[in-house]
């Protein structure tokens, strides 16, 4: 597995959330770090996210990702 790199300066990471209802709108949190096995990103309340909860990566500040995480 290749190693976690952190975020140069502010960096915004778009997600989408997957759910039984369907696929969210787009959503932007700080990205902390990102690898090739998976991403970290900021939230102000950690509530906000469950364990196993399932997100797709679609843009990093605003700049469309080749393939989704």
């Amino acid at each position: 597995e290749a190693p976690r790199k952190a975020a140069q300066g502010y960096q915004m990471i778009s997600l989408k959330r997957v759910s039984l209802e369907g696929i969210s709108p787009v959503q932007n949190f700080q990205r902390y770090d990102m690898s090739q096995g998976g991403l970290g990103f900021i939230v102000d309340d950690p509530a906000e996210f469950g364990e196993g909860d399932k997100v797709i990566a679609v843009a990093v500040n605003s700049n469309e990702l080749r393939k989704t995480l």
